[in-house]
């Protein structure tokens, strides 16, 4: 990312604009890189981002990105660079900032908005999302700004405003950094037509903190009027209402349960030793008879943060398992949302909500919530209210209508939740699983806490969860093409494999896909909701698709399949559980949970190319050992752009709609009766043909070839093959070998991908141990088959998701 600041009208007397070092750039280093100042002619000067450690991508964005959507980082430098006051009788004059690439989803009309009301004249036009694709919406702009003004201001507009070219949640700010910009431009920003979007944006989070109050205060007034003396507070994240639960007297007992040990750990720290709170590590989608007997719980701003298909989950953990007499709920009003005037801004109020509620949405879930469990429920607002749009945070108060605490213990009733229940003891701490394929696999505490917050805020609906397929290791590459294939190759030989299956590596999501007959099969077998007839899930067990209506209508593409190929009858079931890959993977806007468009891996680097030509313009007019260096860095980025825009070429086209989207089947895992997975890939090939026949727009032929490891042509053969194969291959080991698990070769044009187009120059890859992420697969492997043994013998669904636990455990560990 990069800025150029001139005067373009700079007469010959007139003071330099910077008094810098021709010869020699000024640096600053920031938290995320460096930043450099490099003169440009007599009039101006440029500066130029490196970023070495870029952010971690949302779903949704491409790889490497950030690294040019990092406003926050441009602002910083701009304020270390020029932290010198400018004397107090500058005079304004013209003035001109280029950027050859800026980050701006919401297009000029942001723009305007900032800078015209200061009296700048804007030139804005989108970047081409492809070089033959000149229209599109590209999030980067190519801007002009140009007024007259004393270079103080300009310098102190810009570091305002850069933030809000950020792609990062609040523009990569802390409170404080947003306070002291806030404070910074305080004087111009008092009379800027847009200063409560200004205030809204920049000091949301202390705006943030009041309305925080406003919430608790209520919740707190609504559980001292319930009576309670013992209260929960589940999902307490970092302990905000927890702190102010314990200092409340009239409670005795106050216990905060989160499942984020780093949030936990500081609500402990807020909590006075001796006093009457503490914390738990627990979950809220698992039965915990630990929460047992409180009085009151609260969840305050936490139903939001789990996926949909966790709620049933969370439901029979606090209203059938713990059963307080009152519980207390709030969230956000999502009809509030359109009174946050923020151009650009994300459909929901953070990042991490996976859902926001209307309030009719609210009152129907709470209703049948209080319906099923003998529970009375009543609505009230917490935090301010419109006329219209009612209140910011929707709060529903729960009370018991039955004296007892669980009713189904005192006089053998129900509450209406199937007996299929899991309790958090049966997962948590260390544990030895014996398995019919490994033996005795051990998972350690510390790997069962860091899946218990994967499972319970991310996973699909558990009677879904069957088979995790395991991690893939990856063989360790390296710039030099077909080094990936030759370590795989030479592990095969000293494991004493003889025979090889080499599979081309399709891009898109490994999944599990669990198809159902009709709805009346996935009621009966797996006992789900009604009108449900399957699931996608990823190898992590997230549902793969945001939106349900979207999943039913792949499945009943997939059944359409299953239909024509009579694979019904062939296996004698009515369920089949598919492993494959979905796919393309460069997708827009299809199973995204933020609802912003994944911007094309294209548009990106054009983006780059703007700003590597822009930063080569420059450097080319300078001079000196320093800018050498620099130059010399800028060309290396712009050789691994041009390699990173080949493989572009050769990537596989976006998927505008669910229709184009395709699933290449790699093994039926299991059916009706029968296990299927550990079978070879020669008998998985046959079975799923004619399925592939019979719906080719719905399910992809995956490319395959064998070779036997005793051919001394081998290897080069094995090379030739996996060169045409486009993002690599996946080299499985044939019949006869207990190694179950097969080793994934990235091709290079593939690692350009994942790398972006402006990957940092200091951090090569690091090198894998694929003996040891092998074993580690097989563990995860024996997991997952044991799980569906347990499956298939009808076992309860606390002993089958004990395994898929375990495997996802040692996923994450790995």
């Amino acid at each position: 990312m990069m800025l150029l600041l001139r005067a373009p009208d700079r007469a010959p007397a007139d003071p330099p604009l910077f008094a810098i070092d021709p010869t020699t750039p000024s640096t600053v280093e920031l938290a995320d890189g460096r930043a450099h100042l490099v003169p440009h002619g007599v009039d101006g000067a440029a500066m130029i981002l490196e970023i070495e450690r870029p952010a971690d991508h949302e779903d949704g964005a491409v790889p490497g990105h950030s690294a040019l959507a990092a406003g926050t980082s441009l602002g910083s430098a701009l304020g270390a660079f020029f932290s010198v006051a400018r004397p107090a009788d500058e005079q304004p004059r013209a003035l001109e900032v280029r950027f050859p690439a800026l980050w701006c989803p919401a297009g000029e009309p942001m723009l305007q908005r900032l800078f015209a009301p200061l009296g700048y004249a804007i030139t804005a036009a989108r970047l081409p999302v492809s070089p033959d694709q000149p229209g599109g919406q590209s999030p980067f702009l190519h801007v002009r700004l140009a007024g007259t003004q004393r270079l103080a201001d300009l310098l102190s507009h810009l570091r305002v405003f850069l933030p809000f070219f950020d792609d990062r949640p609040s523009g990569g700010l802390t409170p404080d950094d947003a306070r002291a910009l806030w404070d910074h431009g305080r004087a111009w920003l008092a009379e800027h037509p847009e200063h409560d979007l200004l205030a809204r944006r920049l000091l949301q989070r202390e705006q943030g903190h009041a309305l925080h109050d406003q919430r608790h205060d209520a919740v707190l007034a609504a559980l001292v009027a319930s009576g309670a003396r013992r209260v929960l507070d589940l999902g307490c994240g970092s302990g905000g209402l927890l702190g102010r639960l314990a200092r409340e007297p009239r409670f005795r007992e106050v216990v905060g349960v989160e499942v984020a040990r780093d949030e936990l750990a500081l609500a402990a720290a807020r909590l006075e030793p001796g006093g009457p709170g503490r914390v738990l590590h627990g979950s809220l989608t698992y039965r915990d008879a630990r929460l047992r007997g409180y009085d009151a719980a609260a969840l305050v701003e936490v139903i939001e943060h789990l996926d949909p298909p966790q709620l049933a989950a969370l439901e029979g953990a606090v209203w059938d398992e713990a059963r307080p007499a009152t519980v207390v709920v709030t969230t956000p009003n999502a009809e509030y949302n359109a009174l946050f005037d923020q151009p650009g801004a994300r459909r929901m109020r953070h990042p991490d909500h996976r859902f926001e509620w209307t309030r009719g949405e609210f009152r129907a879930w709470a209703q049948g919530v209080a319906g099923r469990h003998r529970y009375a429920v009543r609505f009230a607002p917490a935090g301010p209210e419109d006329a219209q749009a009612g209140p910011l945070t929707q709060m529903a108060i729960f009370n018991r209508l039955d004296a007892a605490a669980r009713p189904g213990m005192d006089d053998g009733g129900t509450t209406g939740v199937r007996d299929d229940a899991i309790h958090l003891d049966a997962l948590a701490g260390d544990r030895t699983i014996l398995t019919r394929v490994g033996g005795e696999v051990f998972i350690a505490g510390e790997q069962a806490a860091a899946a218990l917050e994967m499972m319970s805020r991310f996973a699909v609906d558990p009677r879904w969860l069957i088979h995790l397929p395991p991690s893939t290791p990856v063989a360790p590459a390296s710039p030099a093409a077909g080094d990936g294939v030759r370590a795989a190759l030479a592990y095969f030989r000293a494991s004493g494999i003889a025979e090889i299956d080499v599979q081309r590596l399709r891009s898109g999501t490994r999944v599990m896909a669990i198809v159902c007959r009709d709805a009346a099969v996935a009621r009966r077998r797996f006992g789900v909701a009604e009108g449900e007839t399957g699931s996608v899930y990823t190898a992590a067990g997230r549902a793969y698709f945001a939106d349900r209506d979207a999943e039913e209508h792949f499945l009943a593409r997939v059944r359409a399949a299953l239909d024509g190929a009579g694979t019904w009858d062939r296996l004698a079931t009515d369920w089949i559980a598919l492993e494959g890959v979905m796919g393309p993977a460069m997708m827009r806007g299809l199973n995204l949970r933020t609802g912003a468009p994944r911007a094309l891996y294209s548009a990106v680097a054009m983006a780059a190319r703007a700003t590597l030509a822009a930063e080569e313009e420059v450097l080319a007019s300078a001079s000196g050992d320093a800018v050498a260096r620099l130059a010399a860095r800028v060309r290396e980025r712009a050789a691994r752009l041009i390699a990173y825009e080949e493989a572009c070429g050769r990537a596989e086209p976006p998927v505008h709609a669910p229709d184009g989207l395709r699933l290449a089947p790699l093994r039926i895992v299991a059916a009706e009766g029968d296990v299927y997975a550990d079978r070879d890939p020669h008998w998985h090939r046959e079975q799923l043909a004619p399925l592939i026949h019979a719906a080719p727009r719905t399910l992809a032929h995956t490319e395959h070839a064998a070779f036997s490891l005793a051919d001394p042509a081998a290897d080069g053969a094995v090379l030739a093959w996996a060169d045409e194969a486009g993002a690599g291959v996946v080299i499985h080991p044939s019949t006869g070998t207990a190694i179950a698990v097969p080793v994934k070769c990235w091709s290079e044009a593939a690692l350009r991908l994942a790398d972006g187009p402006l990957p940092p120059l200091s951090s090569p890859r690091e090198p894998h141990a694929l003996a040891g992420d092998a074993d580690a697969a097989m563990r995860q492997w024996a997991l997952s088959m044991e799980a569906l043994d347990r499956h298939r013998r009808g076992e309860p669904l606390e002993r089958v998701h004990q395994c898929i636990f375990a495997a996802l455990a040692l996923k994450l560990g790995a």
